[in-house]
């Protein structure tokens, strides 16, 4: 008997125990990952690893991302090996969520879009389909890369031809979305509405509100603000007949931004704080770095507005923190900015030179985009007046 076979039938046993699974957790990923570089194991402990993966990620808890996507890599390079394609999709579709979770959007987009590729060639039009709604979900958390219209046009061919009217309202209520964080609110309300219809019809609350809820950023964004408020106001009400876990979070975190937009600075810096207290107060696999991050850097604007800049100083820089624990450039660069400009107005030219080019550096890294050129056109600004 292998001295690993003990430690795998403890793993099996406990495979549907999220609270043994998290309490062992070091032990759980040892095992793992020495069985999958166990040729005698290896095989077998591809699927006891997916397993034990699906049970922590629709437990309480919050798994290592880093930890996990090494195990996950570990069984994909099995599978390359085995030539199991099918395996293939699972592993990349369960690396592409773990990216998502952590706010690594770029490497979450790679992985979806393998995935969906491996399932073409297996020709498994739903799991398509489910994939496309994961990889159009990505333009709730990045708004710099554009969505493409070659996959939109796909993705529905596939809805219409699968026949799943969850489906569908799901696609449409991500691609709403996109539409909307690209300005393009004519499509995003099209299809938003359709979308709308269908949960209701479907007695779908949650999935409602989130869609309303989307909406209303999208019109805010483009300064329609008593449109967006309308929408914020429906989403807040359908929430509030839910238990949904973050609704006070985003609701609170959508409001300051509207009161933020209308220079009542007090009602919003008291709104904001009200979010970091709640997503310090979530469970950890509801509450991301991306939360913390979008918090601390509005809290930033405020107390730069105050001129209290000693606190702008520290909320950028724990916003740069937790934007850089997401890979997220965009928001860094904006961060660096914002730092850079608190500087200049100290008359600590050097220093906002220094921040200056951080920020030109994380902007140059950034994909072709209207924001990317809106972005380096504020930089260009602010190295004018240096």
């Amino acid at each position: 008997m292998s001295s690993l076979t003990p430690h795998l039938e403890k793993l099996i046993h406990n495979k549907n125990t999220a609270d043994w699974l998290h309490a062992n957790r070091q032990d759980v990923q040892h095992t793992l990952m020495q069985a999958l570089n166990t040729d005698r194991h290896a095989i077998q402990t591809i699927p006891l690893t997916l397993e034990i993966y699906d049970e922590l990620a629709s437990s309480k808890y919050r798994i290592n991302p880093d930890n996990w996507i090494r195990l996950l890599y570990e069984t994909l390079l099995i599978a390359q090996r085995i030539q199991d394609n099918a395996t293939q999709i699972q592993v990349w579709m369960r690396m592409g969520t773990i990216y998502a979770r952590s706010g690594r959007v770029t490497s979450a987009r790679t992985a979806f879009n393998i995935a969906i590729e491996r399932a073409e060639l297996e020709q498994k039009p739903e799991l398509m389909l489910r994939l496309y709604v994961r990889l159009f979900e990505l333009h709730n958390q990045d708004q710099v890369n554009l969505i493409m219209e070659s996959q939109v046009n796909k993705a529905f061919e596939l809805a219409e031809q699968y026949c799943n009217p969850d489906l569908m309202a799901a696609l449409k209520q991500q691609v709403a979305t996109a539409y909307g964080f690209r300005g393009e609110i004519e499509q995003a309300e099209h299809f938003a509405q359709a979308a709308i219809t269908h949960w209701k019809q479907q007695e779908k609350p949650v999935k409602m509100a989130q869609t309303l809820f989307s909406l209303s950023a999208s019109h805010r964004i483009m300064d329609n603000h008593h449109v967006a408020l309308e929408y914020l106001d429906r989403a807040s009400q359908i929430f509030a007949s839910t238990d949904y876990p973050r609704q006070h979070l985003v609701i609170n975190f959508e409001y300051a931004q509207h009161l933020f937009a209308q220079e009542d600075y007090d009602d919003a810096y008291e709104l904001l704080k009200l979010t970091r207290r709640e997503i310090a107060e979530l469970p950890p696999r509801y509450a991301s770095d991306r939360d913390y991050a979008a918090c601390e850097f509005s809290i930033g604007h405020i107390y730069r507005h105050n001129s209290q800049l000693d606190q702008a100083r520290d909320a950028y820089l724990t916003a740069i923190e937790h934007w850089q624990n997401c890979s997220d450039n965009y928001h860094q660069a904006i961060s660096f900015h914002a730092l850079s400009n608190i500087e200049l107005a100290d008359k600590n030219t050097e220093k906002a030179a220094h921040l200056l080019k951080n920020s030109f550096n994380l902007c140059n890294q950034l994909p072709n985009s209207p924001r990317k050129n809106a972005l380096n056109q504020s930089l260009e600004k602010t190295q004018n007046r240096l």
